[in-house]
């Protein structure tokens, strides 16, 4: 049995790291952290690399954001995956209801089209603010001081960004009558 970590878009995989080690310890399992960062790939041909590289190990994945997407997308491919716990997981990033409204993530996007390291800054920060939104003083004070932003190639933030609209997970919505 193995733990495997995914992380969320420009999420630093340190933070990633610091939860899921005392876990996999504690579990007496091995670890690893899986990185996306970079990758060119579709969303389809990331999970194919992941499925050869584990198909012979059970897994329990540990996911956030974005990378609970990927990881709960995964699991529809791989009857090896075990478990999969997701932290800060929209079922949808980009929708109307049950996420970011269209107009808003294709201006976010925009951001990430200027060749300008300044304005590509702004927009991890802007980023930052979006996840860090309502959580105490004392946990924004330890992620800004312990995972700063990271110079990270904008090509490869701008394709990752895109996974976030590209994956729809299927979900079924129940309402409750009185």
């Amino acid at each position: 049995m193995k733990l495997l970590a995914i992380s969320g878009w420009n999420t630093p995989l340190e933070l990633i790291q610091d939860f899921c080690l005392p876990v996999a310890k504690k579990l007496g399992v091995d670890f690893e952290l899986l990185n996306f960062e970079g990758s060119q790939l579709s969303v389809d041909e990331q999970i194919d690399i992941w499925n050869e590289a584990f198909k012979n190990e059970q897994v329990i994945i540990f996911s956030w954001s974005l990378g609970g997407n990927l990881a709960l997308k995964w699991q529809e491919k791989n009857p090896n995956i075990k478990s999969v716990v997701t932290v800060a997981t929209n079922l949808n990033f980009v929708d109307e209801n049950l996420g970011m409204p269209k107009k808003m993530f294709d201006q976010f996007c925009q951001g990430f089209e200027h060749e300008s390291p300044v304005i590509n800054k702004k927009m991890q920060n802007k980023f930052e603010q979006l996840v860090l939104r309502g959580a105490n003083k004392d946990i924004i004070d330890s992620v800004k001081s312990n995972y700063a932003l990271r110079d990270v190639d904008v090509k490869t933030l701008h394709h990752s960004l895109l996974w976030l609209e590209q994956i729809k997970l299927n979900v079924c919505l129940l309402s409750q009558s009185n």
